[in-house]
Order: structure tokens, then C-alpha cells, then sequence
């Protein structure tokens, strides 16, 4: 089935003039040695008065010299005719594109005709009928990239001085043709489509012969006008493992949001540093260890991902159900935060103080702490805010500031929270102690990098739990480092426990204690408006199915994640169910229905249906334990003391509670590190929570006002 694609075909091209290019400069020395430790890092190189930063996608020149030929009109700027009429295109008559042969059509010169610009993709009936034009002009950088005729497509990730040669360089990810890889081009690739691949190395900055624009199918599809300069990217490719990787919606979040020129006081950098840090290592280092890049895609399991892209996919139109779907997927990234106004408020308020204090005198930051069980919007909620605020700074150019997203999770140990922050604000990659040692002359004024770095720096310590130790030395650094005089620094702290605070040491605890923001469960009524909110352009839902799946999920544990993939499931179940003869699907209470019985009829509940009363109680207090503690796993002994104090009218002896961990053992639903420690035996909870408290509120009234507490 085909789709149309509502473009124009665009009359701005490339000057046909030559441009000089050195040849593409083959790796330098290898990290450690001395040729590369006087390079320095920099965020822009100017060629041919043209301004290229880190994150542009441009054109390397592979040869000597290159020349675009071509029909040209009066005023250099390359002219499309129709290939039904060989009449040019104009503002009155416009020419939609092709997706597969990129030729343009007017609109009463299509078969059949159209009366007005379609919507999405279009393909022209020769392209429908296999009659693909084999050989095309090379009449723009496009084409001589497509063809392989001296011209190469790559995304600059770092760049670097050489002021012994005063030579630019900058290391490039090269993008590769569908011909390159192992599956070659298929019938169902675009012909503007690339791949972004895994291979780097280092080029001179003498070889970019132009600027590119990369974007996905969607934007393509949904983008006006088709520009010469224009690719299409969906998904990664290694080499290596011979591998296609989707790239998500989440991978091009950020990059949305920089889309400004200019000189550096007018670039925003506000989400550059984020996207580096959470999706993957970043390459910017010349004065530390360089990192290796292996053949697999960084922060990706090796071997995973598909060696083939689906096909009846790619042109297919999107209809209600898949709108649906698609925006009921966890890696939707919404407008807005619907039901999350007053914390957002709160966040916003923050985040605004800051920047005002950052243009005073006076650059003490603040923190902010925002805790709330899973799955409420915290992390959404402060992005939403950063965002906005963002946006607003880069059209005032006033109240500029860094944005650095650091998720514990992601961390190897706590200490390597020093390496991502530094590596963030200054481009270079040091180990934990030394990045300590920097970042402290660096807020406290000591640094000559303290003074080039004016901006106000904002970080997003994301599951800050997960970074807690003994010593605790990292966060009382982190923490500390906002009161300074001379510090520009704020800190938003995020985890799952509420009484974090009260729990570490009293230093850092002092200092979390001023500003929190609370994100409680979401409601019923706060989930259907959720549901509602995400599914207006596409209604398919039934209005009770959406009260009926909210309800549940909210009795159980108010995870809007549970929701969103509890109404997925129910879109499946209908289309499963649907004869055929109804051409339009109505998600109705009965699918919803079905929807919860698989959802809550796991092997998990049910053996957890078949627990006893002590049993359940039990798991019960290791919930709340690993809640208090923020630690997955806890020791007999503490769990023993917790189920004690939180339930008075318990009283088991010690040789009963040894009783039920064996039996909870031996059916899976406890992991423990063996019998031989007694007290000191390390047991987690293997079951979720939400499990255990649908289990618990189906047993009475008592085991129900207990479930609220593991809410």
C-alpha cells in the first residue's frame, strides 16, 4: 500500500562553482602519544566564512577537487522540470517529489491526477510499476554523494587544533549508502536514505565542502518543502556486527531544540551536553585518555538489533490504530505534562531563580530535590522546563546556561560522576580523582576555565539514590560545590525515596532539606486525563475502557507506564478480535478487560496469590526496606527489625521467619546469597511491587491497608 508524501520540490541548490578541498585526512597518531597531546578542543571552525559546530551534518570532499554540473538558471540556483511536461516548476504550479526517484511532477501531471499537495510520502506510477530511472544527473552535492562520486556525508562529534601544523581537525561519523551495507539497497529504502554507521575517524577541517541536513522519515514527511541538502535517517548500522539500530524518537529530543546560528553567545548549548551524556560516550577528549571505539555501537548490547529492515513498514499509511499506538509507546516524548502542573510550577520557579541569581553579582546556586515513586514524571517534568526555558533564552540572549543530564544508573561507580561533569562543561576526559581535583579549582574560582565558563550550569542528577555509598564523598562534593561564592553551579537532584535526605549525612541533607518537590502517584482521574491527552487525534478508545484501565492501574500503584502499556495491549487484543468487515476499530471494555487479565495473571501473582499471610508480609517489609534504603537488596537482620516496627501486631519468632524466606526461596520469588550468614544474608525482592500489591488488597481489609504503604 502506498502513502503520499506532501513535499515540494524546492529551487535552492548549491552553486555549481568549484570548491577547493584538501584531500580526507586518514587517522593521526594514536591516543598517548606525544604528537597529539598539544592539540586543543573547539566547539566551531569557520570555513569559507560558513560557522560548522559539533553536531552539524556536512559534506567531505574525498578528492582534489570537486564540481557540481548541472542546469543552472539565471541565478545560479539549480532548475527542476517536470518529467511528464519538461515544464519547470513555479510558485503557482509547484512539483511534488518522488520518494524513490526524486523526480518532480506537477500535480495535474500525475497519474492519476491530484488537485491539491497529498499528505506523507508519494510515489510516482512509474516508480509503482518498477520503471526506476537506473542513471541520474549529478546536478547537485546530493546526487555526488548518493552516486559515490566524490563526495562523502558525516556528523562532526569533536573537534580539535593542532597549533604546532594551525590546522582544524574534527573527528567524523561517517553515514553510509544502503549499496554499503550488507543487505544492499532494498525496494522498500528511499532514495535519499542513509544510514548512520560506526565508523569514526579523524579529517581535516579543509575537506568539508558544504552543510547537510539529516532528519528522520517522519520529519521528512511531514517537512514542506525537500530541500537539495536533505537526507533521510532512521536508523544506525555496524559494520562489525552487521546490525541496523532504530533510532529512536528520544535519540533526536534534544537536537530539535539547537537549531540557532550565529556566534557562540547566540548558539544554544543547552541540550548538546545531555544528549552526549545519555546516549552514549562522548568523544570530545584531546587532553585525557582518549576512548576506543569499538565496532559495536556505544552503550548498545553487541549483536542485538536486526540484520534486515521490515519492509511493509516503511510506505505503509499510517491510519488511527498505528497513530495510537504510536503515541501510546514509552519512547513518545510528550508535548506536555498534563496533571503535573503545581510541581512543574514549582520547577519552573527553581530553575528561574538560578538563572536570575547567575546574572547578579552574587553566583551562589541552589538545590532542588524531587522525589516520587516510579513512573509520576519527574525526569519528563524538569525536561519540559528546561526546554521551555531554553527557548526563551535563545531568543532573548539573556540568562544563557548549560543543561547536564548525569543518570546514576548509567554510572560504573559513584566516583565517575567527577569524569561525566567535567567531560561535559570542558570537552576532556579525566579519571574520577583527577576530575575531582579539577572541578573543585573550577567552581571555587581557582581555573582559568572558571573564568572563559560565564554561563550557568544546571545538573540533573537523575536516580541519585543509586550513587549513594558509605562515604558518600561524591554527593557531599556535588552539593557543596553550589554554596560557593564563586560557583555558577545548581543542582536538581532526582530519586525514588522520599526520605533520602533524612538519610544521608547531615551535611548533604542540610542542603536538600530547603527546596523538594514531591510528585505523588498519579489518581484515576489523572490517568484518564493522560489517556485522553495522548490519544485526541486518534479517539479509537471507548470512554469507559479508558476509565477501566485507569482505575485498575491506579489501585495498584498509579505507574502512568503501566497505563500507556496496558491500552497497547488492548489495541492488540482488539485488532486480534476485529472480523474485518468494520472499517473502523473501537477499542472497547471487553479488550481492556482481556488486556488486565494477562497483565494480572502472570506466574508471578499467581504464586504470589498461593503465599501465605506471614509470607506476604514478609516480602511486604523487604518492599518498604529496599524503599527506605534506596538499595535493591538488604540484610535478614534489618528486614527482620522492619517487619517488627512497621507491623506491632506481628509476632513471629525468628525461627518462623527463617521458615517462609526458604519457602519464598525456593519458589523464586526471594533471591538470597546462601543460609550460612544468618543475619547478615543479603536477600532481594524478586517480584515487582505493584505485583505484590494487587496480590495484597485482594486478601482483606488488613493486608489492604498495608498495601497502600507499598503505594
Amino acid at each position: 500500500m502506498t502513502t503520499i508524501r506532501k513535499s515540494k520540490v524546492s529551487s535552492k541548490s548549491r552553486s555549481h562553482t568549484m570548491k577547493k578541498a584538501g584531500k580526507r585526512k586518514e587517522p593521526l597518531a594514536k591516543p598517548g602519544t606525544p604528537e597529539q597531546g598539544h592539540k586543543r578542543t573547539r566547539k566551531k571552525f569557520d570555513i569559507e566564512d560558513e560557522r560548522f559546530e559539533i553536531g552539524d551534518d556536512v559534506y567531505i570532499a574525498l578528492s582534489d577537487d570537486v564540481l557540481l554540473p548541472g542546469a543552472l538558471g539565471a541565478e545560479g540556483n539549480l532548475v527542476h522540470f517536470c518529467k511528464a511536461c519538461q515544464k519547470r516548476g513555479t510558485k503557482k504550479s509547484v512539483l511534488i517529489e518522488c520518494t524513490k526517484c526524486m523526480h518532480g511532477y506537477h500535480l495535474h501531471c500525475s497519474d492519476p491526477p491530484l488537485r491539491e499537495i497529498p499528505e506523507g510520502l508519494w510515489i510516482c506510477q512509474d516508480c509503482q510499476s518498477g520503471n526506476v530511472d537506473k542513471v541520474r544527473p549529478l546536478d547537485s552535492a546530493r546526487e555526488l554523494v548518493l552516486q559515490q562520486k566524490g563526495l562523502g556525508l558525516g556528523r562532526i562529534e569533536s573537534i580539535s587544533y593542532d597549533p604546532k601544523k594551525e590546522e582544524t581537525f574534527f573527528e567524523c561519523r561517517w553515514f553510509c549508502l544502503p549499496e554499503e551495507t550488507h543487505i544492499g539497497r532494498q525496494s522498500h529504502h528511499t532514495a535519499r536514505e542513509v544510514f548512520l554507521s560506526s565508523h569514526r575517524n579523524e579529517v581535516s577541517a579543509e575537506s568539508v565542502f558544504g552543510r547537510a541536513r539529516v532528519i528522520s522519515l517522519s520529519e521528512f514527511s511531514n517537512d514542506g518543502d525537500a530541500d537539495e541538502d536533505m537526507f533521510i535517517c532512521d536508523y544506525e548500522y555496524d559494520y562489525q556486527w552487521k546490525r541496523f539500530y532504530r533510532l529512536s524518537e528520544w535519540d533526536n529530543y534534544h537536537s530539535q531544540i539547537d537549531d540557532s546560528d550565529g556566534d557562540d553567545e547566540a548558539r544554544d548549548e543547552t541540550f548538546r551536553i545531555s544528549k552526549e551524556l545519555a546516549f552514549g560516550p562522548s568523544t570530545l577528549n584531546q587532553r585525557g585518555r582518549k576512548r576506543k571505539h569499538q565496532g559495536g555501537r556505544s552503550g548498545k548490547f553487541l549483536q542485538l538489533g536486526t540484520n534486515d529492515i521490515q519492509s511493509e513498514s516503511r510506505f505503509m499509511k499510517e491510519n488511527e490504530v498505528t497513530k495510537a499506538s504510536r503515541a501510546l509507546s514509552l519512547a513518545t516524548v510528550p508535548e506536555s505534562m498534563p496533571c503535573r502542573e503545581e510541581e512543574r510550577a514549582d520547577i519552573e520557579d527553581f530553575v528561574r531563580k538560578v538563572l536570575s541569581t547567575s546574572s547578579s553579582k552574587s553566583k551562589a546556586g541552589k538545590c532542588l530535590y524531587i522525589c516520587g515513586i516510579p513512573g509520576t514524571g519527574k525526569t519528563a517534568s524538569v525536561l519540559e522546563v528546561v526546554r521551555e526555558i531554553s527557548q526563551e533564552s535563545r531568543q532573548s540572549s539573556s540568562n544563557k546556561f548549560h543543561f547536564v543530564e548525569i543518570n546514576g544508573l548509567q554510572l560504573p561507580s559513584p566516583m565517575h560522576v567527577y569524569s561525566q561533569l567535567y567531560e561535559a562543561l570542558t570537552g576532556e576526559t579525566l579519571g574520577p580523582a583527577s576530575a575531582a581535583i579539577a572541578l573543585e579549582e573550577l567552581f571555587s574560582g581557582r581555573s582559568k576555565k572558571s573564568h572563559a565558563n560565564q554561563h550557568h550550569v544546571i545538573v540533573l542528577l537523575d536516580e541519585m539514590d543509586s550513587i549513594v555509598n558509605k562515604s558518600q564523598k561524591a554527593l557531599y562534593s556535588l552539593f557543596d560545590w553550589p554554596n560557593k561564592s564563586s560557583s555558577n553551579l545548581s543542582i536538581i537532584g532526582i530519586a525514588n525515596t522520599m526520605d533520602l535526605p533524612e538519610r544521608l549525612h547531615q551535611r548533604i541533607g542540610s542542603r536538600l532539606a530547603g527546596s523538594k518537590v514531591v510528585f505523588h502517584p498519579y489518581t484515576r482521574d489523572d490517568l484518564v486525563v493522560i489517556m485522553k491527552t495522548r490519544l485526541q487525534e486518534c479517539p479509537i478508545f471507548d470512554e469507559n475502557a479508558v476509565v477501566l484501565a485507569a482505575r485498575k492501574v491506579a489501585n495498584c500503584s498509579g505507574d502512568v507506564r503501566r497505563c500507556l502499556e496496558l491500552c497497547r495491549r488492548s489495541i492488540e487484543i482488539a485488532l486480534s478480535n476485529a472480523s474485518g468487515k468494520s472499517s473502523r476499530l473501537t477499542v472497547g471494555i471487553r479488550d481492556v478487560d482481556a488486556a488486565i487479565k494477562e497483565s494480572f495473571n502472570t506466574p508471578n501473582i499467581k504464586m504470589l496469590e498461593g503465599c501465605t499471610k506471614d509470607q506476604l508480609l514478609f516480602m511486604a517489609a523487604m518492599s518498604l526496606e529496599a524503599c527506605y534504603s534506596g538499595q535493591s537488596d538488604s540484610n535478614l537482620h534489618a528486614i527482620y527489625e522492619r517487619l517488627n516496627s512497621t507491623f506491632p501486631g506481628y509476632k513471629a519468632p525468628f525461627s518462623s521467619v527463617m521458615q517462609n524466606l526458604a519457602n519464598l526461596c525456593a519458589c523464586r520469588l526471594v533471591l538470597s546469597d546462601g543460609g550460612g550468614h544468618r543475619l547478615s544474608t543479603k536477600i532481594s525482592l524478586n517480584v515487582v511491587a505493584d505485583d505484590l500489591v494487587y496480590v495484597m488488597k485482594r486478601r482483606g481489609p488488613e493486608l489492604e491497608q498495608i498495601a497502600e504503604r507499598l503505594k
